[in-house]
């Protein structure tokens, strides 16, 4: 019985969420690596023909700035993180004449690159679950926020243009 329950108290169970972390952290390079190439690859011009426009320098910081708040927003398991950013980041895209699919295209490839790159991983066996929950459903999340803000912004843009007085944005 001694034996049983100092075996217990030895074993630290972690997580998914945060082994999830641990993974993006120690994979983050090739990550960015991958998410970089799928958005500026020629196959894929047509679709993300916006952030072929983009600088290297640029994507470099921007991947690295979602990914952070992907990374918080499993960390806590608070979705509304990268809600948030990317509210923000639809604001500065529409502003800078992307399309809401490409944006919504650029998460749902980072989705795709992290799901490609980490379920290759020994550590990460048992976590597919994990990942559709924490990692998946966060960037949809951060889609519909970014698709909502395209919308109103549309939406304002056209009434503008039409001569009525523009309504303020949404909180």
């Amino acid at each position: 019985w001694n034996r049983r329950n100092r075996a217990a108290m030895k074993e630290v169970l972690v997580p998914a969420n945060l082994k999830i972390v641990w993974l993006i952290e120690k994979h983050e390079d090739e990550i960015q690596r991958a998410f970089h190439e799928l958005l500026t690859s020629q196959e894929h011009e047509s679709r993300f023909s916006s952030y072929h426009n983009v600088s290297d320098d640029d994507h470099d910081w921007n991947h690295r700035v979602v990914l952070r708040h992907l990374m918080n927003a499993v960390r806590t398991r608070d979705r509304g993180v990268l809600a948030a950013y990317s509210r923000d980041l639809a604001e500065r895209r529409f502003e800078q004449g992307f399309k809401p699919e490409e944006l919504c295209g650029a998460l749902e490839a980072l989705n795709l690159v992290c799901l490609r790159v980490l379920l290759r991983r020994e550590e990460a066996r048992g976590l597919r679950q994990g990942l559709r929950d924490y990692v998946t459903a966060t960037l949809r999340a951060g889609c519909d926020q970014a698709q909502e803000v395209f919308e109103l912004a549309d939406a304002r843009a056209r009434r503008t243009r039409a001569g009525a007085a523009p309504t303020p944005p949404a909180p």
